[in-house]
């Protein structure tokens, strides 16, 4: 029987959830005849869904004090070695290192083989003035709300590790953001040996072997920057959030400030934001962004667990959010896998280097289709050739048109 949309969409949420929920009920076997529904809804197999469900089971339960041997069973796990290479590869830590972290507010997270600080370096960067985040040399420090409250998390990059410090009490939660932030995924790996030797981005994707896509501490962030830099350049957008964290962010005893809260967005007004400098729609846009996911109408915390179709949907009820503020959120905020913003520019130039002409949108999706479920690695290897162009250009494009929505 061909299921429509939404009873694919009910079906996924549905047995992903009961997954998460006991992922010991489940094997590799039995998830195998939802491939193609994995892929569709959550951006990866149903071994890779299952790998990472039993390693968050059992760091959850490492956080509550149960020992590594009874999370490990608990969650599923065969083995003591299976346990270790999968926490290792969704954690960054062993399950031991990782009970650990509610002693310390120290904490060393061993990097990958060849892992490439410069796209962190960047992104975290970008802002030289920034009041919410600062990068000296290889050190990044970060100011974010844990718990309610700010703090600061900081990271010294040097070979093979990130030396971390936090003022949170939560140590666990500060691992996780600075997990999103360094952008500790082995999917990304996968990537490199599957297309390291392909004929179109091969030679972009060996010489950039090691990189990672650098997640924004929490979802909220991400699609406030998409909206941020919507049609205007990546230095224009770095000023107007700037305004907006000075405005509206939670000060921290270091004298850096947290990116708003969509609660503290949503409290300002249109006028507020554009005495900031914001136009007129993008007042519009960032304020009914803000409500919306403040008021559980749009709740992005939580679009990890939904269908990534049904997401997309969500936001893109939104005024002034299109389809690449969606890819944007979805790649930078929610780390979905085969996220593929076909009109960016900076994607299109990228290509076009390649290519040897500039590929329209069009053409953008059937260069980029062999690479699903990848894409997302795959437009940001071709980003990071352009040494960080292709987000301030993309950042122009796809904005839903005013009175679409």
């Amino acid at each position: 029987m061909i299921l429509n949309g939404e009873w694919q969409e009910k079906l996924f949420e549905e047995t992903a959830a009961s997954v998460r929920l006991d992922p010991a009920a489940f094997s590799e076997l039995a998830l195998a005849p939802f491939n193609d529904l994995f892929r569709d809804h959550a951006h990866e197999s149903p071994t890779a869904f299952l790998c990472s469900a039993r390693a968050d089971y059992a760091a959850a339960l490492l956080e509550r004090g149960a020992k590594p041997s009874v999370a490990a069973a608990s969650a599923g796990f065969k083995n003591v070695s299976e346990f270790q290479r999968h926490f290792v590869a969704r954690t960054g830590l062993t399950p031991g290192d990782y009970a650990n972290l509610r002693e310390s507010g120290e904490f060393d997270i061993p990097l990958p083989e060849g892992y490439r600080p410069e796209e962190v370096l960047r992104f975290f960067g970008r802002d030289p003035a920034g009041v919410s985040e600062h990068v000296e040399g290889q050190c990044v420090t970060k100011c974010t709300l844990i718990d309610g409250r700010p703090a600061v998390v900081r990271f010294q990059l040097g070979p093979g590790v990130a030396r971390c410090t936090t003022d949170a009490p939560n140590a666990f939660a500060a691992h996780r953001i600075a997990v999103r932030m360094l952008g500790l995924d082995a999917a990304a790996e996968e990537f490199e040996r599957g297309f390291g030797e392909d004929e179109l981005l091969g030679a972009i994707i060996r010489r950039q072997r090691g990189l990672r896509i650098p997640l924004t501490p929490a979802p909220w962030e991400a699609l406030a920057w998409a909206i941020c830099g919507q049609q205007i350049s990546v230095k224009a957008a770095v000023a107007l959030r700037r305004e907006l964290i000075t405005a509206a962010g939670t000060l921290h005893a270091s004298g850096l400030r947290t990116h708003p809260e969509p609660g503290q967005v949503a409290a300002l007004d249109e006028a507020t934001l554009r005495c900031l400098k914001f136009s007129r729609s993008k007042a519009e846009y960032m304020v009914a962004a803000a409500r919306a996911v403040a008021s559980g109408e749009v709740p992005l915390d939580s679009m990890r667990t939904f269908s990534a179709v049904r997401a997309a949907r969500m936001l893109k009820a939104i005024r002034g959010v299109g389809e690449w503020t969606v890819q944007y959120t979805f790649l930078r905020g929610l780390a979905f896998t085969d996220c593929l913003p076909t009109g960016d520019v900076g994607l299109a130039r990228g290509l076009e280097a390649v290519c040897g002409d500039r590929p329209d949108a069009k053409r953008i999706g059937v260069l980029m289709s062999r690479y699903a479920p990848f894409r997302s690695y795959a437009t940001y290897h071709v980003w990071s050739s352009l040494k960080g162009v292709g987000e301030s250009c993309g950042s122009k494009h796809h904005m839903a048109p005013p009175g679409r929505r």
